[in-house]
Parts: C-alpha cells; structure tokens; sequence
C-alpha cells in the first residue's frame, strides 16, 4: 500500500508542474485584460451650451464606453476666476446621461464649461470647453423724460451688464391694442446706450412702453411699464409764428407822392380839359389822396371828378387862352 502510494507521487507532482506551467502561461493575458477593464473612460467631446432663464444646458457626445458611471462638471466664471482656474459644479453627476443642467448660475455673467467623464478607474481627460452666455439683466426705472407731439424719448436705468449688446423697444397704442398686447418698435437698438427717441408717434396719442434687454444669449425679462401721452400738434401756433415772421421780413411799404410831371395839362380850343400823362401813378395808391382804380376800357373821368380826387396841392387848371381884345 505504501508502495503504491510512492509510486503515485510522481504523478501528482507531475500533474501539478503542468498546471503551474499552465496558469504561468495564461497569466499575462489575464492581467492584460484586467489592466484593460481597469482603464480610465473615453473622453467626452462636442461640449455645448444652451442658456435658458437663470440656467444652462449642457450636452454632449456619447462616448460610447460603458465603464462610464457619471460626469464631473466644471465651470470658471470670467468674472472671478483668471484663465484655466475652474470650479467643480458637479462632483459626479451619477450617471451616464450625456447631459446637464445648471441652475446655480447668476443673470448677466460670462461663464465657460469643461467636463470629465468617470469609471471606478478614474478621471478621462478634460472635455474642450463651452462658453455660453447668461441671459441679460432686467433693465429697470423706466421713464419717459421728454414727451413732444411728434416724438418720445425713453431713458433707463444703466443693468450693470457689460454682455448687453442692444435693446428691444415695445410700444402700446391704447386707441388700437388692447391691454398687454404690444408692437415691436425697434427690434435691437444696437448699441448699448439707456435712451432711446421713438420718432414714429402721433400727436394727441396715448402710449405705453416696455423694453428687454438683448446679450448673445437672448433677450432679458422685461421690464415694467411707462406711459406717454402725446400732445396735440401745434398747426395754429406755428401758422402765426409764420405769418409773423413774414411781416417782419417784409419790406415797408412805399408812400411816394405823386410829382408835377405825373399831372399834365393840355390847352385845347375845346374848353378846360386834364388828361394823364404818360406817366401815369400805380392803379391804387395807399394814401387818402390817390385816384381810384379804373377798368381797363373804361371811360376816362369828367374833369370835375379829377379835381375831385386830385388833391389841391398838385392841381392845376389850364384855361383856353382868352383874346379880350378881340372881345
């Protein structure tokens, strides 16, 4: 029995040199694999922001690794931190769901976004960044300085938001829209400047205005209301003020007299008789003393009519030449 167990010995250390040969052999694809499974995940690309109201939306490609268990989400704000200085918003999202959304975000700052993925191996390397932009502050203190017939102008409180690129202007008629219901009087100012002169109003109107500011982001909230009422045109006022001014540019009027030579007489054997001469005054004349206007074709004046409105300074009666001789 013992010898049967002796020569079974040789077997057993001969069976178990061949596994050790065996499991030496297979070894180093085993810990390849386990090396392989216990990489690091893939790194997540094609980051994108999306900005809604007081957050921000972030997506990105699948990786295509299924070791991946959750994402950390990184921000740097532009205001605070210097360049590649980034706050972890997210530790691990905890879960594999490519997208994201963060509500911890502030009106009116600049912000840029990195991620990493992760496995129970570690960290992947850092996505490419995403830099989106925050909606623009509410503009506040809306007033309407300076009211005219045919214009108004707006003036508001500066939001303290360099990102704020221009301004939608909104105006209500109330003889025409009914209550909320607003026209877009200027779709983006394009600059940056807290007036504006809306020039397109009628005279004797009544208007309401609002205004949301604009960023790369979109347009902000919109502010509260201020009403306008336009007066009434002034047609009569500028009418006299024209007339007036006419007057007054006029040149003053001419009161030469007649002279000697505008009378002539003729001496007839017909009797006493005045004719004009050729120079003959205007057809009226602005003093007391002028002849009145005649008709062209009408016939001339009798002489006692002439002496009438002739005035007596400038009369004078030629008399037929009489031969008391021959009488």
């Amino acid at each position: 029995m013992i010898h049967a167990n002796i020569r079974r010995t040789p077997i057993i250390f001969a069976a178990l040199a061949a596994l050790v040969l065996t499991v030496a052999a297979f070894a180093p694809l085993y810990y390849s694999a386990e090396a392989q499974d216990g990489s690091a995940p893939a790194r997540p690309t094609n980051l994108t922001a999306q900005v809604s109201l007081d957050q921000v939306v972030l997506t990105w490609d699948d990786p295509n690794d299924d070791s991946i268990a959750g994402y950390i989400i990184l921000r740097r704000d532009k205001a605070v931190h210097d360049e590649g200085i980034f706050d972890t918003v997210a530790s691990d999202t905890g879960s594999a769901t490519t997208t994201y959304t963060d509500d911890t975000v502030e009106r009116g700052k600049k912000y840029v976004y990195r991620i990493r993925a992760l496995n129970e191996h570690g960290e992947s390397e850092i996505s490419s960044w995403a830099r989106p932009y925050t909606l623009p502050a509410r503009p506040r203190t809306l007033t309407a300085p300076v009211v005219a017939h045919d214009s108004v102008m707006l003036s508001w409180r500066n939001p303290q938001d360099d990102s704020i690129t221009g301004y939608v202007i909104l105006r209500r008629d109330k003889a025409v829209h009914e209550e909320g219901v607003f026209d877009t009087t200027a779709s983006d100012t394009g600059t940056a400047t807290t007036t504006y002169t809306d020039d397109t109003v009628e005279p004797n109107r009544q208007y309401v205005y609002r205004i949301k500011a604009i960023n790369a982001a979109g347009p902000s909230e919109i502010s509260s209301w201020v009403r306008a009422y336009t007066p009434a045109a002034p047609v009569a006022q500028e009418a006299q003020q024209t007339q007036e001014t006419n007057q007054e540019n006029a040149p003053p009027p001419t009161t030469t007299e007649p002279t000697d030579g505008d009378f002539a007489d003729s001496t007839a054997t017909t009797g006493r008789s005045q004719s004009w001469a050729a120079s003959k005054p205007p057809a009226t004349w602005t003093g007391s003393w002028c002849r009145p206007s005649q008709a062209s074709g009408s016939p001339s004046p009798s002489p006692d009519t002439e002496r009438a409105i002739t005035p007596p300074w400038k009369h004078r009666t030629s008399r037929p030449t009489t031969n008391r001789t021959a009488r």
